[in-house]
């Protein structure tokens, strides 16, 4: 890399309840923007707190899997995932433009004594699952400006406070934010 990375955003993302189907998480590139190549913005996440083996941790597809050709097929869009489990403190780093989503689950108490602090910890709490998210991209200026726009399309709030780049204007309403200088070829 030759340029810095500079941090875009910080947040919570946090599930509430016992169970979560695999039609209520979505796969997704958090920096999924044609203009944005792989290798210049990362997403790490970490649990706030230790979580049941069966609550979801982060399912993702390797830049190996069939899912990522073109066209789609149906071998493509059935590729299985890899699965992520997180660790209080640990953070997993991907790239933006990686494929990836909460893993669907149902909550099932902890076998094991060993587990069951975790387990009465994760109830007390009413079934909450916090990460916390660190969006980081380049600081370079051609790519900053697509950084921006991806992260307001994920937040979907005004209020939310992601960093303009320091040197550049960004239009974080137009989705056809080009100028003369962005080149399709990258």
């Amino acid at each position: 890399r030759a340029d810095d990375l500079m941090l875009y955003a910080a947040s919570f993302i946090i599930v509430k309840g016992a169970a979560l189907d695999d039609k209520e998480t979505l796969r997704h590139a958090d920096m999924g923007h044609r203009r944005i190549p792989r290798g210049s913005s990362f997403t790490c996440l970490t649990t706030l707190t230790e979580l049941p083996g069966s609550v979801g941790g982060l399912q993702f597809w390797p830049w190996e899997s069939p899912i990522y050709s073109e066209p789609a097929t149906s071998k493509s869009l059935t590729a299985p995932p890899e699965i992520h489990k997180y660790t209080p403190g640990r953070f997993i780093a991907f790239d933006g433009r990686l494929k990836h989503r909460t893993e669907p689950f149902r909550y099932e108490r902890c076998a094991n004594s060993a587990s069951s602090a975790c387990c009465d910890a994760y109830e007390a709490s009413g079934h909450l699952r916090v990460l916390v998210s660190l969006a980081f991209g380049s600081s370079d200026e051609r790519y900053a400006r697509y950084n921006h726009k991806m992260l307001r399309k994920q937040t979907c709030h005004e209020e939310a406070l992601i960093r303009q780049s320091p040197k550049l204007e960004v239009d974080i309403d137009s989705e056809l934010d080009t100028s003369d200088s962005d080149s399709e070829c990258a």
